[in-house]
């Protein structure tokens, strides 16, 4: 197992907030840079859908900002993942701007930011709520695990590398093997 960061809870449910509102506007990105019909819808819908994940972070924070002791918990979190939002927060508005910007490389970040293990983040707020509210969240965790299946159907339909597709299927198998663990 990975090494673990600390982080107060109502920072991580900040950084949770900043990555959904980063995913929305490197999908809406893509979606400028690859105006192919196919393609275009499916970054439109996954911008849509992470505008929709904004607002239920911002729930969340709303929410936890009347329980102090959740908002002042100390959280381990992989470290490897908060360094993958990190680096993915300084480095999209950056990867959106290159002339050179390959669908596959498109791809291959989205892939990696999807694949990010959220469940352990949003838990401890989910299991604090009513069950109409933990419904709906356990939907977000949900719809993050359709992005993945999704983005992986599409790498099968829009890049003939096999070596890309393999990566793209061995990303998604361990992701529902840590997901069903």
């Amino acid at each position: 197992m990975g090494s673990t960061h600390t982080i107060k809870y109502k920072d991580l449910l900040a950084l949770m907030e900043s990555l959904e509102n980063g995913m929305r506007e490197y999908y809406e990105g893509l979606a400028e840079r690859f105006t192919q019909r196919g393609l275009q819808r499916l970054w439109i819908m996954m911008a849509q859908q992470e505008e929709t994940h904004v607002r239920l972070v911002r729930l969340m924070r709303k929410r936890s900002a009347e329980d102090e002791e959740l908002q002042n918990s100390d959280m381990q979190v992989s470290a490897q993942s908060i360094q993958t939002i990190e680096d993915f927060l300084e480095e999209y508005p950056k990867v959106l701007e290159r002339g050179d910007l390959s669908l596959k490389k498109g791809f291959e970040l989205a892939l990696t930011l999807e694949s990010l293990e959220l469940t352990p983040i949003y838990s401890p707020f989910i299991a604090r709520q009513d069950k109409p509210t933990q419904d709906v969240l356990q939907e977000l965790l949900d719809s993050e695990d359709m992005h993945l299946s999704i983005l992986v159907k599409s790498v099968k339909r829009h890049i003939s590398d096999k070596s890309f597709q393999q990566y793209a299927d061995e990303i998604l198998a361990e992701h529902s093997e840590h997901s069903s663990a």
